[in-house]
């Protein structure tokens, strides 16, 4: 049975919907998924009613994707087989959703001043779900639809960048807090691709803040480095996870559901 645990859907940065997801992941014979929007677990339900509506041969785990306090680095902790309705984890969701609104202003206005006009309006307009909060990609889009770059990976590369002209940062959990959260609702915490983490004593220092396990297999990961992580998870009796990242976005790989899958075999989470 093939597996997919990091998977995002329009409830945050993805393009398709959670009902859309499934039933690719169903056609691409994906027998457990994971649902895991950004800072969100609003695509959930929806996901779950088509799976049972449509009597669908996909085991759905309930996740989401923490974006980790780290100044000048990128750590993401994933949340596999959280309880959504947990009430700490739904408040601080919240909390982070109403940060990403306020923070998507500042960004306009970043625009705005480097000379691309740019409205509240063009970025709603790529937004596919009403649940789901303006981020940077859909900041990116917007700028892609007024012709004023090639793709959305050009304007995260000359604009959107951790640190560049137009980033804002936003409302994120420490280490801790994320791991209490994922814990504290029934939820197994995982670093989510730790090879795209640039200071690597992150990764160990989520570690002894009480990480559960490792993305160890995901599409960036070279054979030596899946080897170098799952060497790590056992050393320190960590579980192994894997996932594509999936956004359904052209031009970034995959561009569709079980292009990159795991067998369950090679995962130990339960």
């Amino acid at each position: 049975m093939l597996a997919d645990l990091h998977i995002h859907t329009n409830a945050s940065d993805g393009k398709l919907s959670p009902s859309e997801l499934v039933k690719m992941a169903a056609r691409a014979g994906l027998g457990v998924i994971a649902i895991t929007d950004h800072d969100t677990a609003a695509g959930i339900k929806e996901a779950e009613q088509t799976i049972s509506k449509e009597n669908l041969p996909v085991k759905l785990i309930k996740g989401v994707e923490l974006s980790i306090d780290c100044p000048g680095d990128e750590l993401h902790m994933l949340g596999l087989g959280i309880d959504t309705d947990n009430v700490r984890l739904g408040a601080r969701l919240r909390d982070f959703k109403e940060d990403r609104e306020k923070r998507i202003y500042k960004m306009l206005d970043k625009v705005n001043a480097l000379g691309y006009p740019v409205t509240i309006s063009d970025i709603m307009m790529q937004k596919g779900a009403d649940t789901a909060a303006m981020g940077r990609p859909h900041m990116a889009a917007a700028l892609v639809q007024k012709g004023y770059f090639a793709s959305v990976a050009e304007v995260f590369d000359k604009l959107l960048y951790l640190g560049g002209p137009a980033y804002v940062s936003h409302l994120k959990p420490c280490l801790k807090e994320a791991i209490e959260l994922i814990r504290g609702a029934g939820g197994i915490a995982a670093v989510a691709h730790p090879y795209t983490v640039k200071d690597q004593t992150l990764v160990m220092q989520a570690v002894k803040e009480g990480a559960d396990a490792l993305e160890v297999y995901y599409p960036e990961h070279t054979p030596e480095i899946v080897a170098y992580y799952k060497d790590m998870a056992l050393s320190c009796k960590l579980k192994i996870t894997g996932g594509s990242d999936f956004h359904a976005i052209k031009g970034r790989f995959p561009d569709k559901l079980g292009v990159f899958a795991i067998s369950v075999q090679l995962l130990n989470l339960w």
